[in-house]
């Protein structure tokens, strides 16, 4: 009798801790969100790849998406004159969740100041929740950008 209650206390235990792994949470989505922005800060592109869903990975493999990313970083810091040696870091800002789906702004920020906001509903960074994750959805159907 005593190892059948310790055995159903375990298994309540364990449902309670997977259900709080996988509610979708503000807290969740923003360290979510800001891991994956300090990854692309630094232009860590096999870190930033992993924060997609599969489905996204099986149409852009690590070297395409490596190739547009790090073309698309250089055009921006060429644009922004930034020095190679430097970085453009994120805040993130304005998370906002609905069910899974979640969402937010960022600021960009060079060398400690705000050079850019977005946070419009046209700029804004969304997100899903799969299988207790959040995984980034703001990307294209055609390609990996």
């Amino acid at each position: 009798m005593k190892l059948i209650l310790i055995t159903l206390v375990a298994m309540v235990a364990m449902a309670c801790y997977q259900y709080q792994l996988s509610e979708p949470s503000v807290d969740g989505l923003e360290r979510r969100a800001e891991a994956y922005f300090e990854a692309m800060s630094h232009w860590q592109f096999l870190d930033m790849y992993g924060f997609y869903p599969a489905e996204f990975r099986d149409a852009c493999t690590l070297k395409e998406f490596t190739d547009e990313a790090r073309t698309t970083f250089e055009t921006i810091q060429k644009n922004m004159k930034i020095d190679d040696d430097e970085f453009i870091d994120f805040e993130v800002i304005d998370v906002r969740i609905k069910g899974t789906d979640g969402v937010h702004g960022i600021n960009l920020l060079y060398k400690g100041d705000v050079v850019g906001t977005f946070s419009e509903t046209e700029d804004l960074i969304w997100w899903t929740l799969i299988d207790g994750k959040w995984l980034f959805a703001d990307y294209s159907d055609d390609g990996c950008f």
